[in-house]
């Protein structure tokens, strides 16, 4: 647009030069914009280092799943519960009390050759103790046959006659029950009378994270005793003292009936395989009477 100057003379404007100075403060702005951006991203980076570092990302971590035996021991242990459960074959109150271990053999079929594993328990009934055999087929778990069932020899035909006296054959010196062994025993023969297995498992201080110890459920006992007791030729031996640091104890339970209106209690006896036991007793397995130095280290275990 022209304007007049003094002299009256149209002139037009010239837009004005941009100063320099703004120019170069703008560019340099531009310039360490990025800079100024990635600043404040490690700034950020920083805080939410410092947060994770304060407050850790709990880790998850998956709960271990039971798994009694791979090759077939729970499977086992359920069918021998079921049969002897089942119409009651061995007498009344039956529980099983040990897996004794197992062994693989083969057996011919319809379809062939069938991989079977034998597993050996040991069962009480009100008629007494047994060893029951239970096959089940390798890979399925499925019963092979019926269990086959044998008495255990020289042990008591009742558990209200028990034999709480008999000594054991190939042990050491006699072992005098300590004070610590006899309270440890007492809690655990409360604990394998009652239905707690949580506490029944604690007590045994299994190193196995997944063994479980199922109680017999009957209400507890109203008497838990130790009887004899003796050091055994296995475990770390003393010769000039002759013990050792595995010992067997004669534990006696006394039961009330569970018949109503009754007052009579019956008796059972147990062998209880223990650790250390002028130290700090810890108990390892227990079984029929007479079994004792023959026990075999959390065997109770389902």
């Amino acid at each position: 647009m022209a304007k007049h100057d003094e002299y009256g003379w149209g002139r037009v404007e010239k837009n004005k030069e941009p100063d320099p100075d703004l120019q170069y403060l703008k560019l340099r702005a531009k310039q360490a914009r990025p800079a100024r951006y990635a600043l404040y991203a490690l700034v950020v980076i920083g805080i939410l280092i410092l947060y994770m570092l304060m407050n850790p990302i709990q880790q998850h971590v998956q709960a271990p799943t039971v798994d009694f035996n791979p090759a077939g021991k729970q499977a086992a242990w359920k069918l021998t519960d079921s049969w002897l459960t089942d119409g009651k074959p061995l007498g009344m109150n039956p529980s099983i009390v040990s897996w004794d271990g197992s062994k693989e053999h083969s057996f011919s079929g319809q379809k062939g050759a069938v991989t079977g594993v034998d597993h050996q328990f040991t069962v009480r009934t009100d008629l007494g103790w047994w060893t029951v055999d239970t096959v089940v087929k390798k890979h399925g778990g499925g019963l092979i046959g019926s269990p086959s069932v044998k008495r255990r020899a020289g042990l008591p035909k009742s558990v209200t006659n028990g034999d709480t006296n008999t000594e054991w054959a190939g042990t050491l010196d006699h072992m005098e029950v300590s004070e610590a062994l006899d309270r440890l025993c007492v809690q655990w023969g409360q604990a394998l009378a009652g239905s707690d297995a949580d506490l029944l498992t604690t007590l045994m201080k299994d190193p196995d994270p997944n063994a479980v110890y199922t109680p017999l459920r009957l209400g507890g006992a109203d008497l838990v005793q130790t009887g004899i007791a003796a050091y055994l030729k296995r475990g770390t031996i003393d010769k000039d003292e002759n013990t050792s640091d595995r010992g067997v104890v004669r534990v006696t339970l006394t039961l009330k009936s569970r018949e109503e209106n009754s007052s009579a209690a019956s008796t059972v006896a147990y062998d209880v395989l223990v650790a250390d036991p002028d130290a700090q007793p810890r108990i390892l397995a227990w079984g029929a009477p007479g079994s004792g130095p023959d026990l075999k280290e959390y065997s109770n275990a389902r």
